[in-house]
C-alpha cells in the first residue's frame, strides 16, 4: 500500500513535471516569438525611416529643380527682351537704307515688349501649374 501511493504520487509529479516542462517550452517559444516579432518591428521602423529621408531628399531635390527652372526661365526671358529690344524694327532698317518713300511708324517697342513678357510669363505660369 506504502508503495501503490508511492507510486500514485510520483505519477503525480510526473505529470505536473511534465506539465511544467510544456509550459516552460511555450513560454520560451512565446519570448522567442516576441523577440522575433521586436526584432522585426525594428527592422521594419529601421526601413520606414530610411525611405522617409528618401522622400524627403526627393522633396527637396525637386524644389531645387523647381527654382533653377524658375531662374532658367526668368533669365531667357531676360535674355530675349533685351536682344528683341537690340534689334532695329523695320521703320528704323528702312530709314538706314535711305529709302524715304516708304513711310512707316515704327512699332512702340515698350508695348510690343510688354506683351511679349506678358506672353512668356503667362506660359511659365502654365508650364509650373
Amino acid at each position: 500500500m506504502f508503495l501503490k501511493g508511492k507510486l500514485k504520487e510520483s505519477r503525480r509529479l510526473l505529470k505536473e513535471a511534465q506539465h511544467e516542462i510544456v509550459t516552460l517550452k511555450e513560454n520560451t517559444e512565446n519570448k522567442h516569438n516576441s523577440t522575433q516579432n521586436l526584432q522585426d518591428t525594428n527592422e521594419k521602423e529601421q526601413q520606414i525611416s530610411f525611405l522617409k529621408g528618401q522622400l524627403e531628399e526627393s522633396r527637396f531635390m525637386y524644389n531645387e529643380l523647381l527654382k533653377e527652372n524658375t531662374t532658367y526661365f526668368k533669365d531667357a526671358l531676360t535674355n530675349s527682351s533685351n536682344k528683341i529690344a537690340k534689334q532695329p524694327s523695320y521703320a528704323e532698317v528702312i530709314r538706314n537704307k535711305n529709302q524715304s518713300t516708304i513711310i512707316i511708324t515704327p512699332k512702340d517697342r515698350e508695348q510690343s515688349m510688354n506683351e511679349i513678357r506678358t506672353n512668356i510669363q503667362q506660359q511659365l505660369k502654365g508650364s509650373i501649374d
